[in-house]
């Protein structure tokens, strides 16, 4: 559900103008490739260069007009100056089902663990942390975390012909996995995370036929990791509120987001203590996108970021970036997406430390 906007705003187009515009459209297939590098430099001058290119395909098969599939998967590779990880990740069986006489999306989402969630305990300490550091924002986070099912829904209703309003819930039911193999010193073959809930409430407003602002705001709630029959780890809960308005001129888009992102404390229950893992961020973004003609788009997206200080690696700073995004039309039904973006960042925590960032891309969609 994070895309919620793009959900409610979907449900609320009453007369179904995109279910008639994609009746034809009975499946997708997408491959996109993508490499990203962060070259991050303390202020003695130590650097130490991060890439992955990671390879992520997407299938959907839309079985009816209410029953939709899809099945994503990716390869990654991550090499540099830490230790080399090279592997396929789990794949995400997903299926929604519409009920347009309730203004419902009932989903369901299983996690196959296809990847490698047994990582050696140095590749885990010095790659698969930083990987998965949200503020890096790498496109593959990690590679396996087992079985997991995860159901829920969406709800919109028109409050009126500018108003509508929607709410959502899904929950994920996680697994037990190994996220480390058996040449650490602890025991973690046993390991199961906490279920998640996560509960959203949006509203989308419609200020002129071509201009809307919309705005939704997220909770997730984790229960207490286990190792074994023990408790040892609760994560804090998170908040994201997210606030955007959207323009229409003509064949272009403008797009201008506001977001914020706070997450608690996590509770380490072994140790009996409490730490932040993950700084609050505020982000302002603007993504502008036009038509040069009918077979080639270009998307500018312009973001900043701003991380408050937790005492740890990439908090209390700020990052900043700009994307050139293309997109050629080959055909109605195949496209080329085409994605690069530079950024660029300072954190002040410890010693000043510098951080630039690159990604480049290009890839294949198609419908049938």
């Amino acid at each position: 559900m994070k895309n919620f906007i793009g959900v409610i705003t979907a449900l609320l187009l009453i007369g179904g103008t995109l279910q008639a515009q994609f009746s034809s459209i009975h499946g997708s297939f997408s491959f996109q490739p993508l490499y990203q590098r962060w070259l991050i430099e303390t202020e003695d001058g130590t650097q130490t260069d991060v890439n992955q290119f990671s390879t992520m395909f997407n299938v959907g098969y839309k079985y009816d007009d209410r029953l939709n599939f899809s099945l994503t998967g990716a390869y990654a590779n991550v090499y540099g100056d830490l230790s080399q990880i090279q592997s396929i990740t789990d794949m995400v069986l997903s299926g929604t089902y519409h009920v347009p006489s309730i203004g419902t999306i009932f989903m369901l989402k299983v996690n196959l663990p296809t990847g490698n969630n047994s990582l050696s305990l140095n590749d885990y300490q010095s790659t698969a942390t930083v990987i998965g550091n949200p503020v890096l924002g790498f496109r593959v986070p990690s590679f396996g975390q087992g079985l997991n099912i995860s159901p829920g829904f969406v709800w919109a209703y028109p409050v009126s012909e500018r108003l509508g309003i929607g709410v959502g819930a899904s929950w994920q039911f996680n697994g037990t996995f190994q996220p480390v193999d058996g040449t650490g010193a602890i025991d973690v073959s046993n390991f199961n995370p906490g279920n998640e809930i996560l509960l959203t409430g949006g509203v989308d407003f419609r200020v002129s036929d071509a201009a809307t602002v919309s705005g939704d705001i997220v909770l997730n709630r984790f229960e207490r990791d286990r190792l074994g029959s023990d408790e040892v780890f609760k994560a804090g809960q998170r908040l994201i509120a997210t606030l955007q308005f959207q323009q229409y001129f003509s064949f272009n888009e403008l797009r201008v987001l506001a977001r914020y992102q706070s997450q608690d404390k996590n509770q380490v229950i072994v140790f009996d203590f409490e730490n932040a893992t993950v700084p609050d961020m505020v982000q302002l973004a603007a993504s502008f996108r036009t038509r040069f003609s009918p077979f080639f788009w270009c998307t500018f997206i312009v973001d900043s970021r701003s991380y408050t200080d937790i005492n740890l690696a990439f908090s209390d700073g700020n990052v900043f970036s700009f994307g050139i995004s293309p997109l050629i039309r080959l055909t109605s039904k195949i496209s080329i997406p085409i994605h690069t973006r530079l950024q660029t960042g300072t954190f002040n925590f410890g010693e000043e430390t510098t951080v630039q960032g690159l990604e480049a891309g290009i890839g294949i969609q198609t419908r049938f």
